[in-house]
């Protein structure tokens, strides 16, 4: 197997962790430089989430408040808040395209990200295209985003992956001018669409905490399985329900 043309490992660490405030965070990352399908789908298989080149999973020593979630999108029956966000974006129009970069994409994801600075004190980031095209873009086969429409008016980009055997949802933003349309929960019901249609099972979340308010979405996606054991010979994915 082709694992990638160039890899490097790496260990961040950080004095404050986004999900548990006061903790300290260990993650093991990977720059992973031309990774084929089969590399990418082991990878997300085994924890790691996926952001451009770069691969990270949390690995710190005292904590397992963290942990990678996938849901099982041939048996999800969604919700009725789920039918509802579904009713709402009944006008609005989904093109699924390569990974690309546009003035247009980049407004409304400094926008989105003006929002979550206001709304949830992320860190202040302005995303020029360089930054843009490093930090979230792969440009490889398997790689694709869905562009959400109201009117000819780009409202919601939705980055994933197509992995051996379901989705990889990498990122989401929207324009919070249309919040009320529910587009991050209605990317994932569109996903539950194509993976059934292509025959694939599951929808990968990435990380799941309790205590993270920007993660409680993904409890409205069930069922679903956690990962319980990381080795490299078999990813250990048991059934979960969250309370």
């Amino acid at each position: 197997m082709l694992a990638s043309k160039f890899e490097v490992f790496y260990t961040h660490f950080s004095d404050n962790c986004g999900m548990m405030p006061g903790q300290k965070c260990r993650m093991l990352c990977r720059f992973v430089d031309g990774a084929n399908a089969e590399y990418n789908s082991w990878l997300v298989r085994h924890g790691y989430r996926h952001f451009g080149k770069y691969y990270s999973a949390p690995v710190c020593p005292t904590c397992t408040a963290c942990i990678n979630v996938r849901f099982d999108a041939t048996r999800f029956e969604p919700s009725k808040s789920l039918r509802r966000v579904a009713k709402k974006n009944v006008a609005t129009k989904v093109v699924i395209t390569k990974q690309i970069c546009t003035p247009e994409i980049l407004a409304l994801c400094n926008e989105y990200h003006d929002y979550m600075h206001l709304r949830r004190g992320w860190d202040k980031t302005v995303y020029d295209e360089k930054y843009y095209n490093e930090f979230f873009l792969t440009h490889s086969t398997f790689s694709f985003q869905a562009n959400y429409f109201v009117g000819d008016e780009l409202v919601c980009v939705d980055l994933f992956d197509v992995v051996d055997d379901g989705l990889n949802a990498n990122y989401c933003f929207y324009s919070p001018r249309y919040k009320s349309l529910g587009l991050g929960n209605f990317s994932l019901l569109v996903q539950v669409n194509l993976a059934r249609k292509n025959g694939l099972k599951w929808i990968y979340l990435g990380t799941y905490s309790p205590n993270c308010q920007s993660y409680s979405y993904k409890l409205d996606f069930r069922p679903c399985e956690a990962l319980e054991c990381k080795d490299a010979a078999a990813a250990g994915w048991k059934p979960v329900e969250f309370r």
